[in-house]
C-alpha cells in the first residue's frame, strides 16, 4: 500500500481521508505508481506491505483446491 499526498484522487483508485490517498498496487507496480505520483507533482508518504492473517491466507488455500486435503481422494480408492 502506498500512501501519498498532494495529487488528484481522480488519478489513482484507492481511498481518501484527510488529504491523504492510500493506494493498493502489486508490488511489481510499485515503481510505476511511485513515479506516477512524483509526475503528478505528488509526495510520497509510506510504503508498506500488505499483511494477511492467517486466517486469510487459510481460506485462500482451501479454496484453491476446492476445500479438499490434497491427498484425500487417493485415500477413497
Amino acid at each position: 500500500m502506498i500512501t501519498a499526498r498532494g495529487i488528484d484522487a481522480t488519478l489513482f483508485e484507492g481511498s481518501q481521508q484527510n488529504g491523504y490517498i492510500k493506494i493498493t498496487v502489486p508490488a511489481l507496480d510499485q515503481r510505476r505508481a511511485i513515479e506516477q505520483i512524483w509526475l503528478a507533482g505528488g509526495e510520497v508518504i509510506a510504503v508498506n506491505p500488505l499483511k494477511r492473517t492467517l486466517e486469510d491466507l487459510f481460506v485462500e488455500l482451501a479454496g484453491q483446491n476446492g476445500g479438499h486435503r490434497p491427498h484425500e481422494e487417493s485415500e477413497r480408492e
